[in-house]
């Protein structure tokens, strides 16, 4: 496994359901460690913030959040496409036809339903299409976007056993972890530990299959995570961000 540091990705969009560790994430990945240009702009915010690419001028990651924190923005897919389309593709002159399209939510089981994920999951399969259809993959951690840096930094992070996005952010305090600097080993290891997990709940055999399953993975996970809440009442700590770097090809697996 490795990082392809001088990997062009053009133009992706990435849409975030919240508005601190989800920016603060993108940005430490895709500028300070890759060097991309970032335009953000947080909901209901009017700046829209740019931040200079440092080392690669032909990549940007065009970064806004979903019209509200609830995951009930998706249920209507054509009203959520409209919302990209007028929030950003008009400002910014983008094809969201062509662009990859992810979309970053918590799956916290106070938050949202399972049937109204379960439904999305199988909607937003994938980051670009060959067909007519809108772009967007939809990326739930579990519980929530705490996941994701507690497996940059923790062995083993998919048997910490947490249900709730309070939950995640308390374990995170409690274990004095927080990250200084998104450097290669740190998300390498994040998608390590990523890999492991889908070894271990046995949805896939050989981490080498991952880039060839993407549009399936979600679904996989979701049921079986469901089950372990279902049986546990906790989700294993797993995010599937790291799946976007793996879909760019950022990390090469």
């Amino acid at each position: 496994m490795k990082i392809n540091k001088t990997k062009r990705i053009g133009e992706i969009v990435v849409v975030a359901e919240g508005e601190l560790l989800e920016f603060d994430i993108i940005k430490g990945i895709f500028h300070d460690l890759l060097g991309y240009e970032i335009i953000s702009k947080r909901r209901n915010k009017a700046d829209v913030i740019k931040i200079q690419g440092v080392h690669d001028k032909y990549s940007r990651v065009i970064l806004v959040n979903s019209p509200t924190s609830s995951i009930n923005s998706l249920s209507d897919p054509e009203k959520f496409y409209d919302f990209l389309y007028n929030e950003i593709a008009l400002k910014y002159d983008l094809d969201l036809f062509n662009d990859p399209t992810y979309i970053l939510f918590d799956r916290d089981r106070k938050n949202n339903k399972l049937k109204t994920v379960s439904g999305l999951v199988d909607v937003f399969t994938h980051s670009q299409t060959d067909t007519d259809e809108q772009n967007g993959l939809l990326l739930l951690s579990y519980p929530s976007v705490e996941a994701f840096t507690i497996s940059m930094l923790t062995d083993k992070s998919y048997q910490v056993r947490l249900d709730l996005g309070k939950a995640a952010k308390a374990y995170l305090l409690d274990n004095a972890l927080s990250v200084h600097k998104y450097d290669e080993t740190a998300i390498e290891h994040a998608v390590s530990e990523f890999i492991d997990y889908l070894k271990f709940d046995n949805i896939l055999v050989d981490g080498n299959e991952i880039a060839d399953n993407i549009p399936n993975i979600g679904s996989k996970i979701l049921q079986r995570q469901s089950e372990r809440l279902a049986h546990h009442e906790k989700f294993c700590c797993v995010s599937q961000l790291v799946e976007m770097l793996i879909d760019l090809g950022i990390v090469e697996v």
